[in-house]
Protein backbone atom coordinates (compact mmCIF):
# COMPACT_ATOMS: atom_id res chain seq x y z
CA UNK A 1 0.00 0.00 0.00
CA UNK A 2 0.87 3.48 -1.03
CA UNK A 3 3.27 2.69 -3.86
CA UNK A 4 3.54 3.45 -7.04
CA UNK A 5 1.29 0.23 -8.52
CA UNK A 6 3.24 -0.18 -11.55
CA UNK A 7 6.20 -0.77 -9.78
CA UNK A 8 4.48 -3.13 -7.35
CA UNK A 9 3.55 -4.87 -10.35
CA UNK A 10 7.10 -5.32 -11.65
CA UNK A 11 8.40 -6.39 -8.74
CA UNK A 12 6.06 -8.98 -8.46
CA UNK A 13 6.15 -10.08 -11.68
CA UNK A 14 9.78 -10.46 -11.69
CA UNK A 15 9.15 -12.50 -8.70
CA UNK A 16 7.32 -14.75 -10.47
CA UNK A 17 8.96 -14.58 -13.74
CA UNK A 18 13.05 -14.35 -12.82
CA UNK A 19 14.96 -14.25 -15.81
CA UNK A 20 12.20 -13.31 -18.14
CA UNK A 21 12.38 -9.68 -18.69
CA UNK A 22 10.17 -9.24 -21.69
CA UNK A 23 7.61 -11.51 -20.11
CA UNK A 24 7.63 -10.06 -16.94
CA UNK A 25 7.21 -6.68 -18.32
CA UNK A 26 3.80 -7.64 -20.63
CA UNK A 27 2.16 -9.57 -16.76
CA UNK A 28 3.02 -6.17 -14.90
CA UNK A 29 1.64 -4.22 -17.49
CA UNK A 30 -1.53 -6.37 -18.11
CA UNK A 31 -2.14 -6.75 -14.35
CA UNK A 32 -1.59 -2.85 -14.00
CA UNK A 33 -4.43 -2.15 -16.71
CA UNK A 34 -7.08 -4.69 -14.64
CA UNK A 35 -6.22 -2.96 -11.37
CA UNK A 36 -7.01 0.34 -13.30
CA UNK A 37 -10.00 -1.37 -14.26
CA UNK A 38 -11.78 -2.26 -11.29
CA UNK A 39 -10.45 0.38 -9.20
CA UNK A 40 -11.97 3.30 -11.26
CA UNK A 41 -15.04 1.15 -11.35
CA UNK A 42 -15.12 0.71 -7.46
CA UNK A 43 -14.45 4.57 -7.23
CA UNK A 44 -16.49 5.25 -9.64
CA UNK A 45 -19.44 3.75 -7.76
CA UNK A 46 -18.32 4.85 -3.82
CA UNK A 47 -15.27 7.45 -2.92
CA UNK A 48 -16.00 9.12 0.89
CA UNK A 49 -13.41 11.10 2.53
CA UNK A 50 -11.86 9.47 6.37
CA UNK A 51 -14.09 11.05 8.81
CA UNK A 52 -12.59 14.07 10.39
CA UNK A 53 -10.57 14.73 6.87
CA UNK A 54 -12.07 17.43 5.46
CA UNK A 55 -12.96 19.70 9.24
CA UNK A 56 -8.97 19.18 9.63
CA UNK A 57 -7.85 20.55 6.13
CA UNK A 58 -10.03 23.25 6.95
CA UNK A 59 -8.72 23.66 9.54
CA UNK A 60 -5.04 23.80 8.53
CA UNK A 61 -5.94 26.13 5.27
CA UNK A 62 -7.54 28.47 8.15
CA UNK A 63 -3.99 28.99 9.56
CA UNK A 64 -1.91 29.43 6.01
CA UNK A 65 -1.10 25.93 6.35
CA UNK A 66 -0.61 24.47 2.76
CA UNK A 67 -1.89 20.92 2.18
CA UNK A 68 -0.58 18.29 -0.41
CA UNK A 69 -2.15 14.73 -1.06
CA UNK A 70 0.39 12.50 -2.84
CA UNK A 71 -0.60 8.97 -3.69
CA UNK A 72 0.52 5.97 -4.77
CA UNK A 73 -2.33 6.11 -7.41
CA UNK A 74 -1.39 7.02 -10.58
CA UNK A 75 -3.68 10.04 -12.18
CA UNK A 76 -5.98 7.97 -13.57
CA UNK A 77 -7.52 6.90 -10.62
CA UNK A 78 -6.07 9.14 -8.53
CA UNK A 79 -7.42 11.44 -10.43
CA UNK A 80 -11.07 10.64 -10.38
CA UNK A 81 -10.90 9.66 -6.44
CA UNK A 82 -10.08 13.76 -6.11
CA UNK A 83 -12.72 14.79 -8.46
CA UNK A 84 -15.15 12.93 -6.60
CA UNK A 85 -14.25 14.04 -3.53
CA UNK A 86 -14.00 18.02 -4.68
CA UNK A 87 -10.49 18.31 -3.14
CA UNK A 88 -8.11 20.07 -5.01
CA UNK A 89 -8.31 23.94 -4.84
CA UNK A 90 -11.45 23.66 -2.08
CA UNK A 91 -9.40 21.87 0.86
CA UNK A 92 -5.92 21.00 -1.08
CA UNK A 93 -3.27 23.07 -2.85
CA UNK A 94 -1.88 20.51 -4.84
CA UNK A 95 -2.02 16.60 -5.48
CA UNK A 96 1.24 14.93 -6.46
CA UNK A 97 0.01 11.39 -8.44
CA UNK A 98 2.86 8.82 -8.86
CA UNK A 99 2.91 9.02 -12.07
CA UNK A 100 3.67 12.15 -11.75
CA UNK A 101 7.61 11.17 -10.63
CA UNK A 102 10.33 9.22 -11.52
CA UNK A 103 9.93 6.66 -8.37
CA UNK A 104 7.02 6.33 -5.73
CA UNK A 105 7.07 5.32 -2.45
CA UNK A 106 9.20 5.07 -0.25
CA UNK A 107 11.24 7.41 -2.48
CA UNK A 108 10.83 11.50 -1.33
CA UNK A 109 9.97 12.30 -4.76
CA UNK A 110 6.29 12.58 -4.48
CA UNK A 111 6.73 14.87 -1.88
CA UNK A 112 9.82 16.91 -3.65
CA UNK A 113 7.43 17.59 -5.95
CA UNK A 114 4.24 18.58 -3.68
CA UNK A 115 7.53 21.42 -2.33
CA UNK A 116 7.72 22.34 -5.81
CA UNK A 117 4.73 23.01 -6.31
CA UNK A 118 4.03 24.94 -3.56
CA UNK A 119 7.23 27.18 -3.55
CA UNK A 120 8.21 25.30 -0.37
CA UNK A 121 12.16 25.37 0.07
CA UNK A 122 12.87 23.69 3.38
CA UNK A 123 11.64 20.37 3.81
CA UNK A 124 11.92 20.82 7.58
CA UNK A 125 8.94 22.65 7.16
CA UNK A 126 7.11 19.95 5.70
CA UNK A 127 4.97 18.01 7.97
CA UNK A 128 4.01 13.87 6.30
CA UNK A 129 0.65 11.65 7.42
CA UNK A 130 0.71 8.68 6.26
CA UNK A 131 -1.62 5.18 6.86
CA UNK A 132 1.42 2.59 5.32
CA UNK A 133 4.91 2.21 6.23
CA UNK A 134 5.85 2.77 2.86
CA UNK A 135 4.19 7.02 3.96
CA UNK A 136 6.83 6.34 6.51
CA UNK A 137 9.93 5.80 5.11
CA UNK A 138 8.90 8.53 2.14
CA UNK A 139 8.85 10.77 4.84
CA UNK A 140 11.99 9.98 6.15
CA UNK A 141 13.67 9.22 3.35
CA UNK A 142 12.66 13.21 2.78
CA UNK A 143 13.34 14.57 5.75
CA UNK A 144 10.83 15.87 7.06
CA UNK A 145 10.45 17.52 10.67
CA UNK A 146 7.64 15.60 11.46
CA UNK A 147 6.61 11.98 10.45
CA UNK A 148 3.04 10.99 11.30
CA UNK A 149 1.51 7.80 11.07
CA UNK A 150 -2.32 7.22 10.99
CA UNK A 151 -4.43 4.57 12.02
CA UNK A 152 -7.33 5.09 9.91
CA UNK A 153 -5.88 3.13 7.41
CA UNK A 154 -4.88 -0.04 6.79
CA UNK A 155 -2.46 -0.54 9.44
CA UNK A 156 -2.12 -0.97 12.95
CA UNK A 157 0.64 0.63 15.40
CA UNK A 158 2.13 -3.30 15.53
CA UNK A 159 2.65 -2.99 11.59
CA UNK A 160 3.45 1.30 11.62
CA UNK A 161 5.80 1.24 14.92
CA UNK A 162 8.76 -0.39 13.30
CA UNK A 163 9.36 2.31 10.36
CA UNK A 164 10.21 5.51 11.58
CA UNK A 165 7.53 8.44 12.81
CA UNK A 166 7.67 11.46 15.07
CA UNK A 167 4.47 10.07 16.29
CA UNK A 168 1.28 7.66 15.86
CA UNK A 169 -2.16 9.35 16.03
CA UNK A 170 -5.44 7.41 15.72
CA UNK A 171 -6.95 9.50 12.74
CA UNK A 172 -5.92 12.55 10.50
CA UNK A 173 -9.27 13.90 12.47
CA UNK A 174 -6.94 14.09 15.64
CA UNK A 175 -3.72 15.79 13.87
CA UNK A 176 -5.56 19.81 14.93
CA UNK A 177 -5.34 18.88 18.26
CA UNK A 178 -1.45 18.47 17.87
CA UNK A 179 -1.62 22.53 17.44
CA UNK A 180 -2.88 23.74 20.94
Amino acid sequence: MGMNKLEVFRLLANRRLPGEATEAEQLAQTSLATFIANMLASYEQHVAPIPGAEETFAFLRARGIKIAIDTGFDATIGGLIMRKLNWPGRLVDTVVYSSDVPRGRPAPYLIFRAMERLDILDVRKVMKLGDSPADLEEGYNAGCSEVIGVLSGAHTTATLSPHYHTRIIPSVADLPALFS
